[in-house]
């Protein structure tokens, strides 16, 4: 049996991933309100606190549409018996394909 090769370390180094910034993509505005600084709030009026509480409200709605338009479209019980149905078609002509008699006769000849 050949003698194993030494392993120099850096394989596993390589293979961590770096975290990504949480905040990639936001507005600034929602970024400075969800991550703020403790001198931010002090002199903040009360309309400017509305104002922070509604552009992030305004970001979430956004968040929400996004994920409702990347929906997959609903199938039908109709449409769905007919993807089905053609899968199991495409199924069995490959099961029918291999399993030829010609096929059959060269593994065992």
């Amino acid at each position: 049996m050949p003698p194993k090769r030494k392993s120099d370390g850096t394989a596993g180094a390589a293979s961590k991933k770096s975290r990504t910034n949480i905040f990639a993509g936001m507005p600034a505005e929602v970024e400075e309100t969800l991550n703020p600084e403790p001198e931010d709030y002090e002199d903040l009026t009360k309309d400017e606190i509305i104002q922070k509480l509604r552009t992030m409200a305004e970001y979430a709605r956004s968040l929400e549409e996004t994920i409702a338009a990347s929906k997959p479209k609903e199938l039908s019980g109709a449409e769905l018996e007919a993807a089905v149905d053609k899968v199991s078609d495409v199924i069995n002509r490959g099961i029918k394909k291999q399993m030829s008699v010609r096929s059959i006769l060269t593994v065992f000849f």
